[in-house]
Formats: C-alpha cells, sequence, structure tokens
C-alpha cells in the first residue's frame, strides 16, 4: 500500500494520507492511535481476531486504539486518518476506556443520516487538505474535532478496565515476538527458540500469541515473508525463486500456495499484471 502525504502539519492535531494499493496485505498488528479508513474506490478486508470486515466504495472502518488487525486490499483508493493517542486522551476523559462502532448498513433513517454526516466530514476535511484556502486549519481542526465528538456522542462503547489493562499488558510483550519475527524473517526460525529468548514455555507462548493475535506464530511468520515476496515481485526485476529464498521460504510448493491463496494468482502472473499497469 502507498501513502501519499495529504497533511502532516503537526498543528493540525493529525495526519492524513491518500492511499493507493494495487493489492497488498499488512499482517496483524496494533498501534495507540486511532485510524479511519475510507474507501472512495476498490475494495479491502480488515481481519480482527474472531472477525473479518470487508469495506468496498464509500464505506469507511474505524480501527480503534491497540485493535490487533490485518489488512488485505485488493486494488483501491482510500482516505487514511490518523488521531495521535495524546491528543485523544486529552479531549476525551478516560479514553482508553472505549471503543468506537460504527455500522455501515444502519437499519433506520436516523442512523443512516448520522453515518451519512461522518462521510460528509471527511470529505470536506480531504477538500480542505487538498485546496488549503487561508485558514483551513481552523475549519480542519474544526471538522476533526466534529468527527470525535460524534463518534464519542453516537458510537462509543465502553469497555471493562481490568480487561484494558490485561489486553495491554500482553500485547507489549508479544511486540517483542513480532519485532524478532520481522527482523529474522528470512532465516530459519523455531518457536521453542523465541519462546525460549522470553523466557516463556513455547505451549504458553503459542496459545498467547494465537488469543491475541488471531493467528500462530508459524503462520505469522509466513504471512510475513509472504508479504517481502510481494513487495520484491513488484520493485524489483530479480527472478521469482531469488525472492522467495531470499526471504526464507525454502518450501517452495507451500509458498507459492499461500502466495495465490493471499493475492489470487502465481508470483509471475502478478508481476506481469503489475507491469502491464
Amino acid at each position: 500500500m502507498r501513502h501519499e502525504i495529504i497533511l502532516q502539519n503537526k498543528d493540525a492535531d493529525a495526519r492524513f494520507f491518500h492511499s493507493r494499493s494495487n493489492g497488498n496485505e499488512v499482517t496483524p498488528h496494533w498501534h495507540h492511535s486511532l485510524e479511519l479508513i475510507y474507501l472512495h474506490s476498490g475494495s479491502l478486508r480488515v481481519e480482527f481476531p474472531g472477525r473479518k470486515v470487508s469495506l468496498h466504495a464509500d464505506e469507511f472502518i474505524v480501527i480503534n486504539s491497540c485493535a490487533v488487525h490485518a489488512v488485505i486490499s485488493d486494488k483501491n483508493d482510500a482516505l487514511v486518518l490518523q488521531i495521535p493517542y495524546e491528543l485523544l486522551c486529552a479531549q476525551i476523559e478516560h479514553f482508553e476506556l472505549l471503543d468506537f462502532d460504527v455500522p455501515m448498513h444502519p437499519a433506520d433513517a436516523q442512523g443512516q443520516q448520522r453515518l451519512e454526516q461522518l462521510k460528509m466530514r471527511l470529505r470536506e476535511m480531504l477538500t480542505l487538505a487538498d485546496e488549503r484556502p487561508e485558514g483551513y486549519l481552523l475549519q480542519f481542526k474544526s471538522l476533526l474535532y466534529g468527527l470525535l465528538y460524534q463518534l464519542l456522542r453516537e458510537y462509543s462503547v465502553k469497555k471493562v478496565r481490568s480487561e484494558v489493562e490485561q489486553n495491554i499488558r500482553h500485547l507489549d510483550r508479544l511486540a517483542t515476538v513480532t519485532g524478532y519475527l520481522e527482523q529474522h524473517h528470512a532465516e530459519r526460525v523455531r518457536v521453542r527458540d523465541v519462546a525460549g529468548m522470553m523466557g516463556y514455555n513455547e505451549d504458553y507462548l503459542s496459545r498467547l500469541f494465537k488469543k491475541y493475535m488471531g493467528i500462530g506464530i508459524v503462520d505469522y511468520l509466513y504471512e510475513l515473508r509472504i508479504g517481502y515476496v510481494y513487495r520484491d515481485l513488484i520493485r524489483t526485476a530479480l527472478p521469482v525463486g531469488e525472492i522467495f529464498e531470499r526471504h526464507g521460504c525454502h518450501n517452495r510448493k507451500l509458498a507459492q500456495r499461500l502466495f495465490k491463496e493471499r493475492y489470487g494468482a502465481a508470483p509471475g502472473e502478478v508481476r506481469k499484471k503489475m507491469n502491464n499497469e
């Protein structure tokens, strides 16, 4: 996924991106900021542990703070708004205990009107960030805070503090694991070695990882590898076999199958398609 920064002025209180993708995957991860993805065209899927959300043109999703998620996209054009955790905590009392849930297909007219108000704010923010008329930051921040106020009043769900604290504690531990796998994805990584590095029992770490990440450690590792293979396919002219080897995909048959399942075509076909676009 390629991000074109539309607005990254610290005075804007948020970051705005125009994201264009020819199809990509972002492995399970999390962040403290609140993120909104508003799709202009195409489609994408956001996968949470135990739940998948498909997004189409003129739909958006709110990705809550510390929500583990993966993004699998077809060709699409999207707006991405990221609101820093520090701002949210400063402006919303006990923000860490809130989630926001915005249904894209409300059953009643009032719900549809509220949804359209949110979409309108996002579209107006995009116009302001693109055109930047005199004093645009004042209006941009007005729309941003209005959006947050609407989310708080109409779409917020309160969480249990003890569960939130436990979730953050475990995610902080798992960040060490995901960081290690990212750094060593091209090597022969064994789960027992990762567990030993952290002082954990292998079975315990496997269960913990699967519970919070929604995917097993070995599967996560291959998701990383396949993602790197895809990036090298479209960014370099290296032979397909060499790309697989350099990212640790020594079981070529398995890697080819996983790649095709994820991107809908064999590596050579994906490269050919990208070169023709």
